[in-house]
Order: C-alpha cells, then structure tokens, then sequence
C-alpha cells in the first residue's frame, strides 16, 4: 500500500515537473521572439530607414568636409549609425544574437580612397591617419607617408605637419630627420598651424635640424601661444617670457 502511494507521487512529480519545463520553454520561446521584434524595431527605427551603406557614404563625406562642413562629431555619429544599420539580428532553435557588420572601418578606407583618386587632399590626409594607425588596413608606413605627402605637396598643413612628426619620430628613414621634420613643420607653421609653430619653436630651443638660437624659439613660441598652445606657454615661461 505505502510502496503503491510512493509510486504514485513519483509518477505526479515527474509529470508536474516535465508540464512546468515545457510551459517555462514556451514561455523562453515567446520572450525570444518579443525580444527579436524588439531589436528588430530598434534597429529599423533608429536609423530611420537608411542603409549603412548611405549612412557611411554620409559619416565619410563629413569626414572629408565634402559638401557639409568637416566635422569629427558628426563623422563619429553617422558612423555608429551606418554599424548599427549593418547589425543583424541572428534567430536560433533557442537563441538569439547580434551579428555586427564585418570590419567597417575598411569600408571608410574603401570611401576615403575613391575621394583620394579624384584628388580630395581631405581624404588624402585621413587615409594617411588610417594607414598609420592601421584602421580597417594592416598598419603600413610606407602608405601613410604616401598618402600625407600628396595632400602636404597640394598644401594639406594637417598633413605637412604629421609629415615632420613621422621624420621626428623616426617612422620614416632618413640620414637627416631633424632637418626633415624641420622642413615639414615650417611649411606647416607657415599656414598658421600651432602644433607646428610650436615644433619650429622647440627645433630652435634644442638645435634640432638646425642651429640653436634662443631668440628664434622664443620668436616661434610666442607665434604658437598666441594661438592657444598651452605647452607654447609653458615653454616660454620656463625662458622667463
């Protein structure tokens, strides 16, 4: 009798605990499927119905100032959106996942480089940075001298200006390098570039590529604190200016 109770419980237990899996599993299932629609929306209303295509068109052309004005901001903004566009929602049997587009950045390489051989110096100067930086590419030197010396011969100062670091820092070989980076950072300063007017300053101080002369660095110094270089001012304080 007790030994017939005992079955019958078992048998309850095991059938009241295999009812509440499947409900739970459905219940799995249906917030899976709420949460995929959900995503879904997010994602078709958060980039209001464009493309990651057109909306990384969009981020580069800010980029490059093409048409719009040039802006970072704007250029980071746009960008999120195009990768976000490019997200996937992924359904399995019991899962779901976001798939990010592959490697955006070498979707920006590809835009930057279709500007660049219609001679947009702007792009010129960004794909020197992605180069140097190896963004989207494989890290190449070579490239990103390229690339920053045809917008700095076309008077690119951004350009002409990371020229001389690239000298400076000995990223570029050469049997002279200060006076190298010299001659890159004075075509720059020349535009009023105040990181270069500052390098020009320090070149002087230091007799980088150059014969040392207290009066030039001070002379540069002042040119690149009146444009706001802090480390200008600092410098020319320590000179008793």
């Amino acid at each position: 009798m007790v030994r017939a109770l005992f079955l019958s419980c078992s048998i309850w237990l095991k059938r009241k605990t295999l009812y509440l899996c499947q409900k739970e599993y459905q219940n799995i299932r249906g917030m899976k499927k709420i949460f995929s629609f959900v995503l879904f929306l997010a994602l078709a209303v958060g980039v209001k119905a464009q493309s990651s295509e057109e909306l990384m068109k969009q981020s580069v052309r800010y980029l490059i100032g093409d048409g719009v004005p040039q802006s970072e901001a704007e250029f980071q903004k746009l960008y999120a959106k195009a990768v976000e566009a490019g997200t996937q929602v992924i359904e399995g049997p019991d899962y779901v996942k976001l798939q990010q587009m592959e490697n955006p950045e070498q979707q920006v390489v590809n835009l930057l480089t279709s500007y660049a051989d219609k001679e947009n110096i702007n792009a010129m100067y960004q794909l020197g940075v992605f180069y140097r930086q190896g963004r989207g590419v494989e890290k190449s030197i070579p490239q990103a001298q390229k690339w920053f010396t045809k917008a700095a011969n076309l008077g690119h100062a951004n350009s002409q200006y990371q020229l001389g670091n690239m000298y400076s820092f000995s990223e570029i070989k050469s049997a002279t390098p200060d006076a190298d980076a010299l001659k890159w950072w004075r075509k720059a300063a020349a535009q009023g570039h105040a990181d270069a007017l500052f390098s020009v300053g320090v070149c002087y101080l230091n007799g980088d590529g150059v014969k040392a002369s207290k009066t030039e660095a001070i002379k540069w110094l002042k040119k690149a604190a009146a444009k706001g270089h802090e480390d200008a001012k600092e410098e020319l304080k320590g000179l008793g200016q």
